[in-house]
């Protein structure tokens, strides 16, 4: 599991938490607000845990996700 302790589990996770942040950011643009970032990081990570629990696919986080980030960028005006 990802969210295991093993050195490996670790690595890993840390690896996809990197590559999440460093596509955010370049979506985002260089003045962005850090704010919105970790909302967005949030939700990335909730809709994660979301679908390995079973509540939703992982088929319809992206959908999710979407609309998510659409309605943090729009509350971040």
């Amino acid at each position: 599991s990802i969210l295991g302790t093993s050195p490996d589990a670790r690595y890993l996770a840390g690896r996809i938490g990197l590559t999440i942040r460093e596509r955010l950011v370049t979506a985002l643009g260089p003045d962005h607000d850090p704010r919105v970032l970790a909302a967005l990081e949030f939700g990335y990570a909730g809709a994660m845990v979301h679908a390995g629990m079973g509540f939703t696919t992982y088929g319809q986080v992206a959908d999710r996700l979407a609309d998510t980030a659409r309605l943090i960028m729009k509350g971040a005006r």
